[in-house]
């Protein structure tokens, strides 16, 4: 895929391959996230120091990363080096080496980041929510890091198969933006890519199971003075037809600095400094939550208030102002998605990744616009179930458990943080 931008001597190429965290083993957590991590770490030809000397000597970057759909790299630098950016890109994705001390460098930055997870509740929360929407049984049931015991016992074999089963042209994307031409793109395509084999296709998305009852999980933090709030269930697909509705939906509820959540519980209330809402949309129904950091001695009435503002999202229709403001921000997000040759490059990716159509972004603004209220309000009676959400709670339980069981909820004990 190509988009070609001439104002500037700059490009972007990103290889990306519908092999994410999804494909991950329930058993082995994180091992997507190691293994894009890995891509940059030496290949056949170049161990890791010769490599990121390579991308230095042209002034150019190299990374690799992974989401719960793919596992993506990324290569940038001027456009008179488009070769040797080719070159690097190619070397890393196709021959990526795994060598055994790289691999032990790495799993030990990753056993040290998860340990300063630990310290942060709102991750905290996101890991309990995860674990108790999605349950282990479930890829989804798990942040992209994995957890300390999976990250420890991974072996070079799991990344190597990791790769081999799931890096294949049949399930990759070559998108570039910026200044190159069809022709010169055709040419480094073939150079590079033309040979590599492989016969992986793309994953179903994991099967979600839905939550049945309203529950409340509490991380114990003693003498925490804010706690960290998850409130939310299993949303809906990248590619499902109620996208546009559920966003423009989703702004007005909490997803803007006006949204009805943060008003209520910031301004209304004086509970925390901020709060909102999002639909993370995946190739499988991905998560619906509401967060936010609350005063302690304000966590149940910061529970309280959220559902209310779920269950006036779903009673009552939008109002003129906050329709005209949620398109308005929909129509504006399409600029930062095209802003660098970076920015570009992942938008594009995701066409090929959620298989949308080629003209999906142009016919996207007019789109926005015939999104009226009732489809807002219809939206949110469709795709919020607040009886069916899961509330996670990371704080003081002495201080506000009390609060929580007058509130009616089901309590259930989460005294792990979900990363062992």
């Amino acid at each position: 895929m190509l988009l070609e931008q001439h104002n500037l001597p700059v490009l972007t190429a990103r290889m990306a391959v519908v092999h994410g965290s999804e494909a991950n083993p329930v058993a082995k957590p994180g091992l997507a996230a190691f293994t894009a991590a890995m891509l940059t770490e030496g290949t056949e030809r170049r161990n890791a120091l010769q490599l990121a000397d390579a991308i230095a000597q042209i002034g150019a970057s190299l990374d690799g990363d992974s989401s719960a759909d793919s596992c993506y790299m990324n290569a940038a630098g001027l456009s008179w080096n488009v070769d040797k950016i080719f070159d690097l890109l190619s070397d890393a994705m196709l021959h990526p080496a795994f060598r055994n001390e790289e691999v032990e460098r790495v799993r030990q930055l990753r056993l040290v980041s998860l340990m300063q997870d630990e310290d942060d509740p709102p991750t905290v929360a996101a890991r309990v929510f995860a674990r108790e929407v999605y349950t282990a049984d479930s890829p989804y049931g798990f942040l992209e890091t994995g957890t300390e015991a999976s990250v420890k016992g991974m072996k070079r074999e799991d990344l190597v198969n990791f790769y081999k089963t799931g890096f294949s042209p049949q399930n990759s994307v070559l998108v570039i933006a910026g200044d190159i031409t069809e022709a010169q793109l055709r040419t480094m395509a073939e150079k590079y890519f033309g040979a590599w084999k492989g016969n992986a296709t793309r994953p179903a998305p994991p099967m979600v199971k839905p939550n049945l009852t309203r529950r409340v999980f509490i991380v114990d933090t003693p003498a925490a003075p804010q706690s960290a709030l998850r409130i939310g269930h299993a949303g809906l697909e990248r590619n499902h037809p109620d996208y546009l509705p559920v966003s423009i939906m989703n702004e007005i509820l909490g997803g803007l600095f006006s949204s009805r959540i943060n008003l209520n519980l910031r301004e209304v209330h004086g509970f925390t400094y901020g709060a909102r809402s999002r639909f993370s949309f995946r190739r499988g129904n991905g998560p619906f939550a509401a967060s936010s950091m609350v005063r302690t001695d304000a966590t149940a009435a910061a529970v309280k208030e959220v559902f209310n503002e779920f269950d006036k999202m779903r009673a009552t229709l939008p109002s003129a102002d906050e329709l005209r403001m949620a398109r308005e921000t929909r129509e504006r997000a399409l600029i930062s998605m095209f802003e660098t040759t970076q920015q570009t490059a992942g938008s594009l990716a995701d066409l090929f990744i959620y298989g949308l159509p080629p003209d999906y972004y142009s016919a996207l603004p007019q789109k926005i616009q015939s999104v009226d209220a009732a489809a807002v309000q219809r939206a949110a009676q469709q795709h919020l179930s607040p009886q069916n959400m899961v509330i996670v709670v990371v704080g003081d339980r002495a201080k506000i458990e009390p609060e929580l069981k007058q509130l009616g909820y089901e309590i259930r004990d989460s005294n792990v943080s979900g990363n062992k």
